[in-house]
């Protein structure tokens, strides 16, 4: 900064960070509802050795 000085640093939680940042910008937070489908989440595949399978068949038939 101009000063010359440096900004303070608090050791926290994220608990308490979250917190204080909430306190001090919660009217900037923008808020958002409803369902937010991720595309990471849509392709977790619980079987990764049938999906392995399906598409070594996949790539022989074609």
């Amino acid at each position: 900064n101009g000063a010359g000085e440096l900004p303070p640093i608090t050791l926290t939680t994220p608990m308490h960070f979250f917190r204080s940042m909430e306190e001090k910008y919660e009217s900037a937070i923008p808020v958002i509802r409803g369902v937010m489908a991720d595309p990471w989440n849509m392709r977790v595949n619980p079987q990764p050795s049938a999906l392995k399978t399906f598409r070594r068949a996949q790539r022989t038939l074609t």
